[in-house]
C-alpha cells in the first residue's frame, strides 16, 4: 500500500507523506489480534476496540505514540480525504494479489478484486482500479 501511495504522488492533491505513514500504520494492530474479519462474528465496535488495545500496547514505548495513534485512529474513522484514499489503496493492492492469485490459477477470490468503480474516489485510484479490470476481461 505505501508503494502505491508513493506512485500517486503529483497524481493527487493530497498529503501523500500522511497517507504513506497511515498505510504502514492501518494494520499494525493484527500483529496482536489477527485478522478479524467479518466472518469473525465480532462486531466493527469490539474489532475497533481490541485493535486500539493493540496499538497502544505495540506503540507503548514509542516516541510518536500519539501521532500514529493518531493516524490508525483517522484511517479508521475514514472522515479525511487522505484516509478514505489510503481506504481505497488498500482495496485496490487487495483487488491486485487476488487478481494476481486467480491468474496463477487460484479460484474462488472474485469477492476480493470485483468492485464497483464507484467504490473508489473519483481519479488515479479508479483508474487504476478499472485498468485491473480491463486486464481480467483480457
Amino acid at each position: 500500500m505505501a508503494v502505491i501511495c508513493t506512485a500517486l504522488d503529483n497524481m493527487i492533491d493530497l498529503d501523500i507523506n500522511k497517507m504513506i505513514r497511515m498505510a504502514l500504520i492501518h494494520d499494525l494492530a493484527e500483529a496482536h489480534t489477527g485478522d478479524i474479519t467479518p466472518g469473525d462474528g465480532i462486531t466493527r465496535e469490539k474489532k475497533l476496540e481490541l485493535e486500539r488495545e493493540a496499538m497502544e500496547s505495540i506503540l507503548s514505548e514509542v516516541d510518536e505514540q500519539g501521532e500514529l495513534l493518531g493516524l490508525w485512529e483517522e484511517y479508521n474513522a475514514g472522515e479525511t480525504p487522505e484516509a478514505r484514499a489510503v481506504n481505497a489503496v488498500d482495496k485496490l493492492d487487495m483487488a491486485v494479489q487476488a487478481v494476481e492469485y486467480t491468474m496463477s490459477g487460484t479460484r474462488g477470490l472474485e469477492e476480493f478484486y470485483e468492485f464497483s468503480p464507484e467504490d473508489f474516489p473519483e481519479g488515479p485510484i479508479r483508474e487504476l482500479y478499472v485498468k485491473l479490470r480491463e486486464e481480467m476481461v483480457k
